[in-house]
C-alpha cells in the first residue's frame, strides 16, 4: 500500500468513528427524551391531583365553617368528604401506577 492508500483509509476510520459517535449520541438523545416525556406526563397527573386535592381541602373547610356557624352538619359536608375520598384515591390509584411502572422495568 502507499501513502495515498493510507491516507484514505485513516480518513475512512475517522468517518466511521464520527458516523458511530452520531449514532451513539442521537441514541442517549432519544432515550432521555423518552424519559424526559414520562416524566412531565406523571408531572402533570400530580398537579392534577393536587388541584383536586385543594379544591377539596377547600370545600371541606367552608362545609365545616357552615356547619360550626350553624350548629348544624349539611349536605355540604357528606359532599365535601364525598370530594376528598375521591382525591385521596385517585392519588393511591397514581402511587401504585408509579410503582408498579418502577417493578416492571
Amino acid at each position: 500500500m502507499n501513502m495515498f492508500e493510507y491516507i484514505l483509509l485513516g480518513e475512512a476510520i475517522i468517518i466511521a468513528l464520527f458516523g458511530l459517535f452520531g449514532t451513539i449520541f442521537a441514541h442517549r438523545s432519544r432515550v432521555s427524551q423518552k424519559k424526559n416525556e414520562a416524566r412531565a406526563k406523571v408531572r402533570q397527573q400530580e398537579s392534577l391531583l393536587s388541584m383536586r386535592f385543594m379544591s377539596a381541602s377547600i370545600k371541606l373547610g367552608i362545609a365545616t365553617a357552615i356547619a360550626v356557624q350553624n350548629k348544624d352538619v349539611n349536605g355540604h359536608m357528606d359532599k365535601a368528604m364525598e370530594e376528598a375520598r375521591l382525591a385521596e384515591d385517585d392519588y393511591r390509584k397514581l402511587l401504585q401506577e408509579i410503582s408498579s411502572e418502577k417493578v416492571s422495568k
